[in-house]
C-alpha cells in the first residue's frame, strides 16, 4: 500500500527505517558527538516548539546566527526522508505536499517512533543543536524524561492557527516567548533568553 492512505503504517514505517538504516546509524553517531560537544561548551540542548508558522524556525535560525548552536532544519525535514519512502514519492514532492497531508505526517511520525520515542529528535540533534518542531505529546515527554533536551521553549504567536498535529501546549514547556509583533521585537526577546 502506497500513497497517503493511513493503512499499514507500522509496516510502512519499518520498511522506511530499514531502507534508511545507514542514515539512521550515521545520524545517531553524529548525535553522540554533538551531545559531547554541547556538554563541553556547557550549552543546553533546546527544543523550540509551537504551532505551525509561529516562528520556531525564525527563532532557531536566530539562535544559530548569534550563538554557537547550529540550526539544521525542523523535525519535518528529518521525517520527510521516511515519509517519502512510505508514500513512494521524492523527498522534494513529499515535503511540498506536507501541509495537504498533515494527518498522514503525524501518523507517520508516530509509526517511525513506535519503539523509540526519541528517535526522530536524536536524528535531528545529530545534524544540529536544537530540536525544532517536535509534534507528538509522548515524544516531548520522552525527550524530557530521557534528558534528550534540557529546556523546551514554546513560541507563542496569536497569528498562527491552531495546528491539530501539535499534541501539546505551552503549558507543557519550560519557557514561553511571545511572537506577537515585529521581527525586531521578537529578536529582542530571544536576546534576553540568550543572555540567561
Amino acid at each position: 500500500m502506497k500513497g497517503y492512505a493511513i493503512e499499514d503504517m507500522d509496516a510502512r514505517a519499518a520498511a522506511a527505517l530499514a531502507y534508511h538504516r545507514k542514515y539512521v546509524a550515521q545520524s545517531l553517531e553524529m548525535y553522540a558527538a554533538r551531545l559531547a560537544k554541547r556538554r563541553a561548551l556547557g550549552a543546553p540542548t533546546l527544543a523550540v516548539l509551537g504551532m505551525g508558522r509561529a516562528g520556531k524556525d525564525t527563532a532557531a535560525m536566530y539562535f544559530g546566527d548569534t550563538t554557537e548552536l547550529h540550526y539544521s532544519g525542523s523535525s519535518s525535514n528529518r521525517l520527510c526522508r521516511f515519509v517519502s519512502h512510505m508514500v513512494d514519492l521524492s523527498e522534494e514532492q513529499a515535503f511540498q505536499e506536507r501541509h495537504d497531508h498533515r494527518q498522514f505526517w503525524i501518523e507517520a511520525g508516530h509509526a517511525i517512533r513506535r519503539t523509540d520515542m526519541t528517535l526522530l529528535a536524536r536524528i535531528g540533534l545529530g545534524h544540529g543543536d536544537m530540536a525544532i518542531g517536535l509534534r507528538g505529546l509522548h515524544e516531548v515527554y520522552a525527550c524530557r524524561r530521557d534528558g534528550i533536551v534540557d529546556a523546551m521553549l514554546w513560541i507563542d504567536n496569536h497569528r498562527a492557527a491552531v495546528d491539530p498535529t501539535v499534541e501539546f501546549t505551552a503549558s507543557d514547556c519550560d519557557l514561553v516567548i511571545p511572537n506577537h509583533g515585529s521581527h525586531t521585537e521578537f529578536y529582542q526577546k530571544l536576546d534576553k533568553l540568550i543572555e540567561l
